[in-house]
């Protein structure tokens, strides 16, 4: 025997810790050495045969209770490979098709032809005869073994058939029984057995891809050899009863349950599919020790916990071993506490590594929660950053690479994508994003591959899209996972129809579903109804209402002339018609800019001039201040039926009404939808500097479509909440406009905070969610009494609060005042569509102070800003981000996000941060300056801008001032010309007729000199301390 795990002379560099080397930036298996066989020609079965073991029963059919002995079972192989070899002619090399659901004959078949040097290639029983045609078609197989039931879906394909029973059948030519093959004496003749050699193909086991059909993975009869020698090194308890419910013509079941059980000696009782109830009935009656599941088995039998426990005794099950998929921390916990006698051990591995990767191998590491374990035996990895290609190191996240006598040969009939996944040393590519601890823990932290995990299956999104692009009424397509709380995953698809097409989602999801198997399905995003609802007028709008407003908005917009790339303005309070608008605007490719309702004209027109809309949406009441904004010469069309406002509008040109739009036809004329890409501008939000005036922050589709991930991510489907945050800012149009939606909630519009309109519109639509900021939730805390007693909030059970941090005894006293609701922070910025950390447990809000963990897919790091330092835990810095919701720029400023975005995508905050051990965001103060009044950003240097203007100012600095309603307010330091008079209340008003009411200065203090550093830069900080010490 001869052992893979003899290192270099450099193994004195291999911490004994975390297995890293120094020598070669290379982790090592802490496990016990990988002894494998100096014999090179030697074939698979042989090796399992030769294993020694007390193992008496190999396989029970949990349906009839028929059982195979070990002796049996090899008997049974000899008969059958004699069979195939004399009466089918399979030789080495030959394919052979296995397509059937878990039965007792497939371990036997399968260990007969790889006997034979033949290869095994599985195909899924819920595939489509199409689907296995292609299978087919690739790897070419001699024969194959089925049932009668499936034989049908190899029709027409004038391949030979070996069915398991006979049974009948059409269109297919039946060649043998295994039944009658395993009870048939070897044939008198001799046969010569081909000599079999470690590097011949033995599986050939179809892996989804990302791009294109599924590959065939070639899998060598060294791989599986070193894939039993892994379990004789790490051996599992003897005399263990195993539940095979996982499908064994996947390669977690089949190196299992055919493979890995039998050499071991170990008892399997085989299901022929997953069924909850006869799962455990068949655990219950054969008292299985161990089951080896998938996730989406667990999460069912977390939830039907109670009922199961009543009914069945598991009390012989021990370990449970789950892979496929990570399972999260509060699963794990969920199933512990369910089952407190059961360990539940997790694992890593891919198609290509042959079960090798990372396992969970005693109770004490599985409380490593996260985490997939330690390195297999024989295994070595890697970490790479994924754009320089730079190997990393101990608690470094990149890309894992992996090696060892497990990994596969490469990919059937397919040099380039074996050349791109396997490299010339033999390093595997795994395409998943992984951290290596300092105890050698490996830590999945995402997948590059972006397989959709559907109830254990994988399903490339690259095959549902080239089958939606077949569609003649299908321009683009893309397809995503989406989160299932029973699957895990579920397929969802965008689809830009060409020009005319009156295609449905029914009839796009019914032609995926007649050309693929059930679980690669596209499903319906959401079951929701009811999109919005006025809470002043009760008037709703259905999703089906919605769209098709949207579709019939989008028309009347391409006849006025809008196209890709036209900017149009919306100056609306909030409205349940202000979505339709927006996406509207969006799917033609235009950008939607938002104007705050309560800002001035001069702010308005600074905007309009920046932006340049060739359109506007607005009200009767508020379509004055865009004409005066506008000089009149912006088109306009209404958003209300009550325009009573419009005849003291002068030189407003109209050209449409909302509703009209939205009731109309389809106008005859034909419009050529363009083309949208991910990277177009979507929306311009603008935003306040920390220098001049607000610049326009520029969205794009990417940045939107990853925050639905988000959300998706982070909430779940059809809720119900009320908006009361304006849909002009990111908050509300990023979760109200758009990600909410996608969602199927159902949302309450308030045309704007008003506490007892809020608080009836709870009691009377029974939200679960409130979206608020945190003046609303103080205002809350301090009529707590008196709204506990006048209204009914029982509905509620979240609240959700960004726009500003909380404090610890606002929090405090909320809970105290609403015991069954808890409180989940954000933190987030107009240039990351919002959100960048948030709260999502109870457990998680009582990190007080904290803006809760990093939101999916954000890379972040923390920054000295004085020498650019990079820091670690616990140490505070500016925080930069890397995200697909980072904005694509600042509008026409280059130089703006030059400064803000640096060459590698990473955006720098503004804001003081640090990170702590457990991963939660603390922002400590910030650099940019912005105050936060009531929610809204106030830009200091442009109220500063505004003093320095009066003639009797002669320096002016503005600071925020603590409010515990609006949480800040604008307050300024002046330094009056010689000789002024210059009063506070002057000061007060000159300002206030120039600004939006929260941008109004609320305290004045008159200082000799403003505190500057040598280059000229105001001295805040100084300002504050002087501040504190005369509050």
């Amino acid at each position: 025997m001869t052992s893979t795990n003899i290192r270099s002379s450099s193994s004195s560099l291999i911490d004994p810790r975390s297995g890293f080397c120094n020598a070669n930036a290379t982790f090592y298996s802490k496990r016990n050495p990988l002894l494998l066989p100096a014999n090179t020609s030697l074939d698979v079965t042989t090796f399992i045969s030769s294993q020694p073991h007390r193992g008496t029963t190999a396989f029970i059919d949990a349906a009839t209770g028929h059982r195979i002995s070990f002796s049996e079972l090899w008997t049974a192989v000899n008969r059958v490979a004699d069979c195939l070899h004399h009466d089918v002619g399979v030789r080495r090399g030959d394919v052979v098709l296995i397509l059937s659901p878990n039965s007792l004959s497939i371990p036997i078949v399968c260990l007969s032809v790889l006997s034979l040097g033949a290869v095994v290639t599985t195909a899924n029983p819920l595939n489509t005869a199409g689907e296995i045609a292609r299978q087919m078609a690739d790897s070419n197989p001699v024969f194959a073994f089925t049932t009668p039931e499936l034989a049908q879906k190899l029709a027409g394909s004038g391949i030979s058939v070996v069915l398991e029973r006979v049974g009948p059948t059409s269109g297919v030519r039946v060649v043998g029984y295994v039944r009658e093959m395993m009870n048939m004496e070897p044939s008198s003749g001799t046969r010569v057995r081909d000599r079999v050699n470690h590097d011949d193909t033995a599986m050939l086991l179809y892996s989804s891809g990302t791009t294109g059909r599924s590959k065939g993975v070639i899998t060598s009869h060294g791989n599986l050899i070193a894939h039993v020698a892994r379990y004789i090194a790490e051996p599992w308890q003897p005399d263990q009863t195993f539940l095979c419910t996982v499908p064994m013509f996947h390669t977690f079941g089949l190196l299992n349950f055919v493979i890995a059980t039998v050499a071991l000696g170990s008892t399997v009782v085989i299901l022929p599919r997953f069924k909850l109830q006869e799962m455990v009935a068949a655990a219950e009656k054969y008292r299985a020790t161990s089951l080896i599941l998938v996730p989406p088995i667990l999460v069912a039998m977390i939830n039907g916990s109670d009922a199961i426990k009543a009914k069945y005794d598991l009390s012989s099950v021990r370990t449970v071993r789950c892979g496929g998929a990570p399972l999260s921390k509060e699963v794990t916990e969920g199933f512990l506490e369910a089952y407190p006698t059961v360990d539940i051990f997790q694992g890593y591995a891919l198609t290509e590594s042959n079960g090798a990767g990372a396992s969970v191998d005693t109770v004490e590491e599985s409380r490593r929660y996260g985490a997939a374990g330690r390195l297999s035996s024989g295994v070595e990895a890697r970490i790479v950053d994924l754009d320089t290609g730079r190997i990393m190191g101990v608690n470094q996240t990149g890309e894992l690479w992996l090696k060892g006598p497990s990994i596969a040969r490469g990919y059937f009939r397919n040099e380039e994508a074996t050349k791109e996944t396997i490299n010339s040393e033999g390093w595997l590519k795994t395409g998943d994003l992984c951290y290596i601890d300092d105890d050698g823990f490996v830590f999945i932290v995402d997948r590059l591959k972006e397989l959709i995990k559907y109830k254990g299956y994988q399903v490339p999104p690259a095959e549902l899209e080239a089958l939606l692009l077949s569609h003649p009424d299908i321009l683009d397509a893309a397809v995503i996972p989406i989160p299932d709380k029973e699957a895990g995953q579920c397929p969802m698809a965008f689809v830009q129809c060409k020009p005319e097409s009156h295609l449905s989602k029914k009839q796009v999801i019914d032609f995926i579903s007649k050309q693929v198997a059930p679980y690669k399905r596209i499903r319906k995003p959401h079951g929701g109804t009811t999109a919005f609802v006025d809470a002043v007028t009760g008037r709703r709008l259905g999703f089906s209402e919605l769209w098709l407003g949207v579709k019939r908005v989008a028309s009347r917009l391409y006849s006025l002339g809008v196209r890709k790339g036209n900017v149009v303005i919306i100056l609306s309070p909030n409205s349940i018609l202000y979505p339709v608008v927006s996406l509207a605007v969006m799917s033609l490719g235009a950008v939607i800019t938002t104007a705050n309702p309560i800002s001035t004209s001069g702010e308005i027109s600074k905007q309009v001039a920046d932006s340049l809309p060739v359109l506007a949406f607005t009200t009767g009441k508020l379509v004055s201040k865009l004409a005066a904004a506008s000089d009149g010469s912006l088109p306009v069309v209404l958003m209300d039926e009550h325009n009573d406002g419009v005849k003291n509008a002068h030189g407003v040109k109209i050209v449409g009404s909302l509703e009209a739009m939205m009731t109309e036809s389809e106008p005859s004329e034909s419009r050529v939808r363009e083309r949208v890409n991910q990277e177009d501008t979507a929306a311009l939000l603008y935003s306040s500097g920390t220098t001049g005036t607000s610049k326009g922050v520029m969205i794009t589709h990417r940045n939107l479509i990853a925050l639905v991930h988000t959300y998706r991510v982070r909430f779940g489907l059809e809720q119900r909440t009320v908006c009361t945050i304006p849909m002009c800012h990111v908050f509300s149009f990023g979760g109200f406009v758009t990600s909410f939606i996608a969602l199927g909630w159902t949302i309450v519009v308030l045309p704007k905070f008003v506490m007892s309109q809020l608080l009836s519109a709870v009691e009377t639509h029974r939200p679960t969610h409130l979206t608020l900021v945190p003046p609303m939730v103080v205002a809350l805390v301090n009529g707590a009494k008196e709204i506990n007693s006048k209204y009914d909030l029982s509905s509620l059970h979240t609240v959700v609060a960004g726009g500003a941090p909380l404090s610890r005894e606002v929090i405090e006293k909320f809970v105290k005042s609403y015991p069954n609701v808890r409180v989940l922070q954000g933190y987030g910025l107009t240039e990351t569509t919002a959100i960048v950390a948030t709260m999502f447990t109870k457990e998680e809000t009582e990190r007080y102070g904290s803006s809760g963990l990093l939101s999916p897919n954000v890379e972040v790091k923390i920054v000295d800003p004085d020498t650019g330092r990079l820091l670690g835990v616990g140490q505070t810095g500016e925080l930069w981000l890397r995200s697909p919701t980072v904005m694509k720029g600042y509008y026409k400023n280059r130089e703006a996000t030059a400064v803000t975005i640096d060459s590698d995508g990473w955006l720098k905050t503004g804001d003081l941060c640090y990170i702590d051990s457990e991963g939660f965001v603390f922002v400590v103060d910030r650099l940019k300056e912005l105050i936060k009044c009531n929610g809204y950003q106030v830009a200091p240097a442009e109220l500063e801008a505004v003093l320095l203007a009066h003639p009797e100012i002669d320096d002016a600095a503005v600071i925020p001032i603590p409010d515990e309603k609006a949480g800040e307010y604008p307050m300024a330091y002046i330094v009056r010309k010689a000789g002024s008079n210059l009063s506070e209340s002057e000061i007060m008003g000159f300002v206030a007729k120039q600004v939006s009411r929260y941008k109004k200065i609320r305290k004045v203090v008159f200082l000799g000199s403003i505190p500057k550093n040598p280059s000229g830069k105001i001295l805040r900080r100084e300002l504050r301390k002087l501040t504190t010490s005369k509050l």
